[in-house]
């Protein structure tokens, strides 16, 4: 049996992907957030990297959980937490982030034009980190303290266009100048959309936000950005 333990800091240089076992994993980390026992995860849903990353950046919106421990056993992943206390506050503020989230897209029409609300409410946050202070971007920090970086919008908007019904994708990935960034691309109508919300806040008020948000079934913007993976 061979025992890999995960820290919080992980290389993300992978290759484009969409992981196969989405629903695996996807039921895996929901479990995760309903606070009870901690399933195992057969072999075959992805790496510990994999498993780790889809739920920091597919599914978590709370703060950081900290380390992860995975233990091999006929076919199975055993897995611990390592921190109870940081995994408990993690489901705690994903939910509130949640509650926050219903509020904003009440009453939000799942068109064109709705999404395009929501956008503009999301623009408005300001583009500002302090890691020290936080430790872990997170979409709860975007809506409680109206700050964060592109995790946090992304993985907002992401959820809001999941409350309204409609296909989306976190994109991670590497901006023309190489820094690592993530967006999102969503699907209506038959049509794709690409939006980067981090880099729109930084022109908020101003019409140059819809830069930042167009039909494009490439999903990069055409602005030299790649793709790494997609959630």
């Amino acid at each position: 049996m061979k025992q890999i333990i995960l820290s919080l800091i992980l290389s993300l240089s992978m290759t484009m992907s969409c992981f196969a076992s989405d629903t695996k994993l996807d039921t895996f980390w929901k479990t995760v957030l309903t606070g009870e026992e901690i399933p195992t995860l057969s072999t075959d849903a992805g790496t510990p990297l994999e498993i780790y990353k889809y739920g920091k950046y597919g599914v978590l919106l709370g703060t950081g959980f900290g380390s992860m421990n995975f233990k091999k056993s006929d076919g199975q992943y055993i897995i611990t937490f390592n921190d109870s206390e940081k995994l408990k506050n993690s489901i705690k503020t994903h939910n509130e982030a949640i509650g926050m989230i219903r509020e904003q897209v009440k009453g939000v029409n799942a068109d064109l034009d709705g999404i395009k609300s929501l956008f503009v409410k999301l623009t408005n946050t300001e583009y500002l980190y302090d890691y020290n202070k936080y430790g872990w971007d997170s979409g709860w920090l975007v809506l409680k303290e109206n700050t964060g970086i592109c995790n946090g919008y992304a993985r907002v908007f992401s959820e809001m266009l999941d409350e309204l019904g409609i296909e989306n994708y976190y994109i991670e990935g590497r901006l023309k100048n190489n820094g690592l960034h993530a967006w999102n691309a969503f699907v209506l109508d038959g049509k794709t959309y690409t939006v980067d919300a981090t880099h729109a806040s930084t022109y908020k008020g101003t019409d140059k936000i819809w830069n930042y948000f167009k039909e494009d079934g490439s999903m990069t913007l055409g602005d030299g950005r790649k793709i790494l993976n997609k959630y």
